[in-house]
Order: C-alpha cells, then structure tokens, then sequence
C-alpha cells in the first residue's frame, strides 16, 4: 500500500474516531496534537449547534453529555494511537515526522489537515504555550492577553523561518 492510500486511511480512522467520541450533533471538530519521539498530547474541540460560536473541550464530553469517565477515556487513547501510528507511518517512509498535527472536519464531514513541523519542546516554551499557540492560530480560541499574543507573535516567526 503506497503512503497516500496508509494517510487516508488512517486519516479516516482518526476522523471517524473524533466524531465517535461526541455523542452529541457536533458542526465542527477541530483535532489538535502535538507528537514528538518521547510523548504527544491530543486537544479535541467541538463546537454544538447549543454553543456554534464556541469550542467545547473534549474532555469535557463525560459532564456534557454523562459518558462515563473510562470509556471517554478508552476512546481517546484509541484516537491517540491512530495520531501516533500516522506519524510513525511517515518516518517509516522515510518523510519528516510532524511536531504538530491538526484536523478539522465540518458538519458535512470534509476534512482539512495541517502538520506542523517546529519543534517546540527545543525552545524555552512549556506545554501550555505550544497549547495555546496552537488555539490561537487555527481560532479555536481567542480570549488571549497581551503577554500572550506578543508571545503568539514571536512563535509565528519562529514558526515561520
């Protein structure tokens, strides 16, 4: 199977997987991950037809919606191997692994995906900044200081070469 036809596949995994996990009419999704060789973290965002001007925080499915704690849970950590596998896919191909991937899926169901390649865990930035960072430039939020946004500036050059 070429590299292509293993991307779309697992990109359909992880979206089909992200959608599983909201139990609820969901318009937009937005995945958020940042994978480096040693750990990773996934953001789920979602916003309802209740909230269509605001992202809801995945991990807040179980008190929205009264899912229980383990299986929200089990369902991301599956939705975490597929990211890991993605990446793994990639540098078993011999392509640069990703830093930073996101996915973005209307209510109609198209997908968009972004990689990221910066390494961030090489700066003198903390989880939180890269989180936010990330939240800021794919407007998952905006309800950012000052501080922050001048940091966010610097981060986009950074980013930018």
């Amino acid at each position: 199977m070429s590299l292509e036809d293993k991307m779309d596949k697992l990109f359909s995994k992880i979206g089909e997987q992200a959608v599983a996990m909201i139990p609820g009419v969901w318009t937009e999704i937005v995945l958020q991950s940042e994978m480096s060789d040693a750990s990773g973290e996934i953001n789920l965002f979602f916003k309802t037809l209740d909230s269509p001007d605001t992202f809801l925080m995945g991990f807040n499915i179980p008190n929205i919606y009264g899912v229980s704690e383990d299986v929200y849970r089990d369902l991301y950590f599956e939705l975490f191997d597929f990211v890991r596998e993605l990446r793994k896919t990639l540098i078993d191909h011999g392509q640069e692994p990703f830093a930073t991937f996101i996915m973005r899926i209307n209510e109609s169901g198209e997908m968009n995906v972004d990689f990221g390649y910066t390494t961030w865990s090489e700066l003198t930035l903390n989880d939180s900044d890269v989180r936010n960072y990330l939240q800021y430039k794919y407007n998952i939020r905006d309800s950012f200081g000052e501080k922050e946004l001048l940091k966010f500036q610097k981060m986009a050059e950074i980013e930018n070469g």
